[in-house]
C-alpha cells in the first residue's frame, strides 16, 4: 500500500469501468480521491449508454453530469465487477516470502 508523507491520506482508490456484455476491463482510474470528478474521468471515455454501479452518489452525479442512465445494484448483483477487483488486488498485493525484487 502507498504510504504517503505524514498529514495525507494512505488509501489510494482504483477504480474499474467493467463492460456489461463481456465483463471486460473497459477503464480504470487511480485516484487518492473517491469523488464525482474521478467518476467522471472513469466514465466519460467509455462513453457508455448505462452505467451500473454501488451505492456511491459520485457515481450518479457524474452520470448526471454526462447524461448517462445510472442505475444502483447490490453487492450481490455485482458479481462480475467485483471479480475483477479481487483480481487486480491479487496481482497488486505484496506477497509474503519475497525476497528481492525479481522474485
Amino acid at each position: 500500500m502507498y504510504r504517503p508523507s505524514k498529514g495525507k491520506t494512505d488509501t489510494i482508490y482504483v477504480f474499474l469501468a467493467v463492460s456489461f456484455d463481456k465483463y471486460l476491463i473497459a477503464n480504470f482510474r487511480v485516484s487518492l480521491n473517491r469523488d464525482t470528478l474521478q467518476a467522471i474521468k472513469l466514465t466519460s471515455p467509455c462513453q457508455p449508454k448505462l452505467v451500473l454501479s454501488d451505492g456511491l452518489t459520485s457515481y450518479a452525479q457524474a452520470c448526471e453530469y454526462l447524461n448517462i442512465s445510472h442505475k444502483t445494484i447490490s453487492s450481490r448483483t455485482n458479481q462480475a465487477v467485483e471479480s475483477r477487483s479481487s483480481l487486480l488486488v491479487m496481482f497488486t498485493q505484496i506477497r509474503e516470502g519475497s525476497r528481492s525484487y525479481r522474485t
